[in-house]
């Protein structure tokens, strides 16, 4: 059951990143977020806000090496989910991805419909600075 979900949520996010927009229109369809919900409940809520709240940055270094950062909301922390890998350095992903059957975090959430959106800020640091932030 979990694959399919997670192959629901791929599907999803293809399908906003596929789908034309107006220049500057930052929403969702009903249609998808009705999906999202189904598949995140209160999580997707969560990962909204980081999204609205321009927590989230994708972290490319000079050999071409690429994660994606999300700010913490309540804390001066961040965490680190991998671009090609559905991973997260948070709490709540050892807890409730790896040990239950949650699909995702709020955070692998977050970046996966903002990188399908388009919203997600660049910053660019050299090799040493990303081996620092893998850390």
């Amino acid at each position: 059951m979990t694959s399919n979900l997670f192959k629901i949520f791929q599907s999803i996010c293809r399908s906003v990143r596929d789908e034309p927009r107006p220049q500057g229109d930052n929403k969702l369809s009903d249609d998808y977020l009705t999906q999202l919900v189904y598949l995140f409940g209160d999580d997707l809520i969560n990962a909204l806000t980081l999204i609205d709240d321009k927590r989230i940055y994708l972290v490319r270094s000079d050999s071409g090496r690429q994660v994606f950062k999300v700010l913490s909301q309540d804390k001066p922390i961040h965490y680190i989910c991998y671009k090609n890998a559905y991973y997260c350095t948070c709490l709540a992903f050892k807890h409730k991805v790896i040990s239950s059957d949650s699909i995702m975090c709020k955070h692998l959430i977050a970046t996966r419909i903002a990188d399908a959106m388009g919203l997600i800020e660049i910053e660019n640091i050299n090799d040493q600075q990303m081996a620092d932030l893998l850390k």
